[in-house]
């Protein structure tokens, strides 16, 4: 993506190189003229020349336009409709809109094959995406069942030493941002904490009692690999009835909240995990309603991204605690705390 965006002549001079083959050569001076990865301003030009495009075409194709300025993160485009058609429409315009610009959009994908059929004249090399398994912004995405699903686990092999930075490693292979997995990553929290406050160096080998039980936790990250998500909220049209319902609870070891869209139509009533956020209790020791309190703010502050982002608005929020205290701490006048 970055190199398909020219640099104006009269800034090329700030991507100078200076090369040589041996010692012996003599240096060649040479100028990048596309923008270039690793440069600091490299993210912004690729993704504001993106913008650009969508913006010049938003009076031709006003839909794909603001797919494009909504739906693209940096180089991944996640678009979407309520029918067949639609898709199909959105990506031929998405196309039309990003070509001319030199943004040519490669490893499709749908959980629909009737989408890519009428593409199937293209010959363009990776053009199509025929993995079975696709990568959407680091998350396994199986399209054929339209799950998300985990393959990156830490591996099974055993290490020699078990130090600091080796299980900070592997811990972070686990990747998951919308938190499906937060029972399982909590716990290699609380290992890692329990590592910082022993104050080992990052290549000192852990203690037995910690190593054995990262190598148990380990072991069993391998059955989340039998663990399938559903990608579909089932919020579309046709719902009569969309209302969000959030959850928060606390242990003196970590606390965390998830939210659930729950959706009725003429088909019935389907609850699906939307997300979740997990944190370890600070290391300085903390009441438990206190660590209750902190888990409902952990809920409302996921709740506001959640909502901001979905497309259609939920007509109610409900959130649940099981702590009485922090419940009528909630309910309390705010003149009453510090």
């Amino acid at each position: 993506m970055y190199r398909q965006v020219w640099i104006k002549e009269e800034h090329r001079s700030l991507q100078r190189i200076l090369w040589r083959d041996s010692p012996n050569m003599k240096i060649q001076v040479y100028e990048l003229n596309t923008v270039t990865y690793g440069t600091t301003s490299a993210p912004f030009l690729a993704i504001r020349s993106l913008r650009e495009a969508a913006t010049r075409e938003r009076s031709k194709h006003p839909q794909a336009a603001e797919s494009i300025l909504s739906s693209f993160y940096v180089d991944d485009f996640l678009g979407g409709g309520e029918t067949v058609n639609e898709v199909k429409m959105l990506k031929i315009d998405v196309e039309k809109i990003l070509t001319p610009y030199g943004f040519d959009l490669r490893k499709w994908a749908s959980n629909n094959s009737s989408v890519l059929q009428e593409c199937q004249n293209h010959q363009e090399a990776l053009y199509f995406n025929t993995e079975e398994e696709v990568k959407v912004l680091g998350i396994e995405w199986n399209p054929n069942c339209d799950t998300f699903c985990f393959n990156s686990v830490p591996p099974s092999t055993l290490h020699t030493k078990l130090t600091k930075r080796i299980i900070l490693a592997e811990s972070s292979k686990l990747y998951d941002p919308l938190g499906f997995a937060s029972p399982i990553v909590i716990r290699a929290k609380f290992l890692l904490q329990k590592l910082w406050q022993l104050k080992l160096d990052w290549d000192v080998i852990a203690p037995s009692e910690l190593a054995r039980q990262w190598l148990q936790l380990r072991e069993e990250m391998i059955y989340l690999k039998g663990i399938k998500i559903s990608r579909h909220l089932q919020i579309s049209r046709r719902c009569t009835s969309f209302v969000v319902h959030g959850f928060s609870d606390a242990s003196l070891q970590g606390y965390g909240a998830c939210l659930y869209a729950v959706c009725k139509n003429d088909e019935g009533v389907t609850s699906s995990l939307i997300c979740s956020k997990s944190r370890v209790a600070p290391l300085k020791p903390c009441s438990l309603p206190r660590l209750e309190l902190a888990a409902a703010l952990l809920l409302i502050r996921l709740t506001r991204k959640v909502v901001a982002a979905l497309k259609t608005k939920p007509a109610k929020l409900y959130f649940w605690s099981d702590s009485t205290i922090t419940l009528h701490w909630i309910n309390s006048t705010a003149n009453r705390w510090n």
